[in-house]
């Protein structure tokens, strides 16, 4: 029979490391509701099968969630959802660097294979149900402005490299509802 075992208490969106000996995810801490806003402390934590649990980012009210790893397993990418927030997590010893800051809602972000490029999707401010893809520099330079590798008329989302980075893949919604893979 199979054996389950539970390694995170009040967490979501785990994302396994490339070399698959880790995973990062956002923790909730228990009872620790804001009584004004209601919003609820989390952090980023990082585990290794059978290890500890580390916490790689403060506690905070801020919804900073992970969303992928650097492909050399050193970093992790986080999103803030109130704002666009790209930041680069390593340890303790190592600060967190703002890659991108702007207004807008935005998700989805994804390493390029090689490590050097950062693909996301942003909604828009001024089109409601719209939104775009755009790619940045992954150097941590927060005044680079991102460049937008299409524009937005409909919902896009999940954008995905491929192996050699060379095309960028991704989810476009359509006037049906429906969504369909283009790249």
């Amino acid at each position: 029979t199979a054996r389950s075992e539970l390694i995170a208490e009040s967490a979501q969106g785990a994302r396994w490391s490339p070399d698959g000996r880790a995973f990062t995810y956002l923790r909730f801490r228990p009872k620790t509701t804001d009584k004004k806003t209601g919003a609820i402390q989390n952090a980023i934590a990082i585990r290794e099968p059978g290890g500890p649990e580390r916490l790689v980012t403060p506690w905070t009210t801020a919804w900073t969630y992970p969303v992928d790893w650097a492909p050399d397993g050193r970093s992790i990418l986080a999103v803030n959802g109130s704002r666009l927030e790209l930041r680069r997590v390593g340890n303790q010893q190592e600060p967190s660097r703002l890659v991108l800051a702007q207004k807008g809602r935005f998700s989805d972000a994804r390493f390029s294979p090689n490590g050097r490029w950062l693909a996301f999707a942003a909604d828009t401010l001024d089109k409601a149900d719209a939104s775009e893809l755009a790619i940045v520099t992954a150097d941590g330079a927060p005044d680079r402005q991102p460049t937008a590798a299409l524009p937005a008329d409909s919902v896009l989302s999940k954008p995905r490299w491929s192996p050699n980075g060379r095309r960028l893949y991704f989810l476009k919604r359509t006037a049906s509802d429906r969504l369909n893979v283009w790249a």
